[in-house]
């Protein structure tokens, strides 16, 4: 509670580029920063899980979910009056990576707890489509969910990255490509795509791509931005629209 009536700090991109500069902001001030954040953060994120509907919050593998980050919670409150000693840095660093490995299969698990829910509430595939009032608010929460956990991965991997605790990316800073090549993030997205479709159909819809710089004509389509983030929108959106076209048109493939 005490944390929740405290507000996430707000971050720009530009502002993440430049404490992530070498020498700007030194370890143990990213540190002192990261501790307050992250308790914020995550008291948020705790709070808007425990509001699910009943319904959900009845499922095995929300409970699972709901005591992981309190787990979490939990380790991270042991930071909370300690100073930003070597020693405290280097113990909260393991921490985050224990916690980032514990929450990896948050999406996987509220899935699971939803495909739970419809089976013993019998809810069908048209309802769902239909809008069910209770998959409304389910979408809801989990949309909230998502953007806490969204914006608490950014802040601890900026860390992790920006002070070598993690293995880095070449041209990034942090999490943050400040020349981010959208075209080639977007293929790179239906390659792994096209994978996944051809393991399940043997087959993948080709990618025709055209690119449009209207500034620069000559120049690729450039942008300040996250490419993980690029690429698991592109992907999915493209996963999901391989699915669709193969199961539309299946019976009038030729595949070897």
């Amino acid at each position: 509670e005490e944390y929740c009536r405290m507000a996430p700090t707000p971050l720009s991109i530009a502002e993440f580029i430049e404490r992530g500069r070498p020498g700007l902001m030194s370890e143990a001030a990213s540190y002192d920063h990261l501790v307050q954040e992250v308790l914020v953060r995550i008291s948020h994120l705790i709070t808007e899980i425990r509001q699910f509907p009943s319904e959900l919050q009845e499922q095995e593998e929300y409970s699972r979910v709901v005591e992981d980050y309190m787990q979490t919670y939990t380790e991270a409150l042991s930071f909370e009056h300690r100073k930003s000693t070597p020693e405290n840095i280097l113990e909260a660093v393991e921490m985050l990576k224990a916690a980032k490995v514990r929450h990896t299969g948050v999406v996987p698990s509220m899935a699971a707890a939803c495909r739970a829910m419809r089976l013993k509430y019998g809810l069908s595939a048209e309802e769902v489509g239909r809008h069910h009032g209770l998959t409304r608010a389910v979408q809801y929460c989990l949309d909230r969910l998502y953007l806490h956990r969204i914006s608490l991965n950014m802040l601890t991997k900026q860390h992790l990255m920006v002070y070598g605790h993690v293995s880095t990316v070449e041209d990034q800073v942090g999490v943050i490509h400040p020349d981010t090549d959208v075209e080639a993030v977007v293929r790179h997205a239906y390659q792994n795509a096209r994978l996944l479709c051809e393991k399940c159909y043997l087959t993948a819809p080709e990618l025709e791509i055209r690119s449009h710089n209207v500034t620069c004509p000559n120049n690729r389509v450039s942008v300040v931005h996250i490419p993980s983030h690029i690429y698991h929108m592109a992907f999915e959106v493209m996963k999901n629209a391989m699915q669709v076209t193969v199961d539309n048109n299946y019976g009038n493939l030729e595949i070897g």
